[in-house]
C-alpha cells in the first residue's frame, strides 16, 4: 500500500467545495476527513477564506467554519522570511500559500487557482518539494 500523500489545501478548495458540495474539491476534504491524505493550511489560508466566503455565499460562513473543525488539518505558520523566500518564485499574492506548504513538506499544493499557481508550475516546483496540481490529479491517484 503506498504512503498517505500529504496535501496543502489552498483557499481555493474550500471555497469551491462551498460551491460544489459534490465536486472534487469537496471529495479532497472527505477524503482528508477519513485520513486517507494528511491535509494542512496555514492560518493565512484560513483568514483568506473567511475574507472571502462571503463572495460566495454569506450565510455559508458558519458551515464553513463548521467543515473546518471537522477536518484533522495541519496548521502550519511561516516566518516572514520564509514568505519573502517563495516571494522571489512565486506571484506575491500567493507566497504565503507556496511558503506554508514547503514548511509542511507536503507531496502536492492542491489548488484551482490557474493564474498564479498551476500556470507558474514550472516557476514554482523547481524551487520546492511539491507538485501544484489540481483536485482530480490527487483523487484519481486515491482512487487507484
Amino acid at each position: 500500500m503506498p504512503p498517505m500523500p500529504k496535501v496543502f489545501l489552498d483557499t481555493s478548495i474550500f471555497l469551491a467545495s462551498l460551491r460544489s458540495p459534490s465536486g472534487g474539491s469537496s471529495e479532497v476534504l472527505r477524503y482528508a476527513v477519513v485520513g486517507a491524505v494528511e491535509a494542512f493550511l496555514s492560518k493565512d489560508v484560513i483568514d483568506e477564506v473567511a475574507r472571502h466566503v462571503h463572495e460566495v455565499e454569506p450565510t455559508l460562513r458558519s458551515l464553513l467554519l463548521l467543515n473546518l473543525a471537522a477536518i484533522p488539518l495541519g496548521v502550519i505558520s511561516v516566518t516572514p522570511e520564509e514568505v519573502a523566500w517563495a516571494a522571489t518564485f512565486t506571484h506575491a499574492k500567493d507566497s504565503f500559500i507556496v511558503a506554508a506548504a514547503h514548511k509542511a513538506g507536503v507531496d502536492y499544493l492542491v489548488t484551482l487557482d490557474k493564474r498564479h499557481l498551476l500556470d507558474k508550475k514550472a516557476d514554482i516546483e523547481p524551487h520546492v518539494g511539491f507538485q501544484l496540481v489540481r483536485p482530480e490529479v490527487v483523487l484519481a491517484m486515491l482512487r487507484s
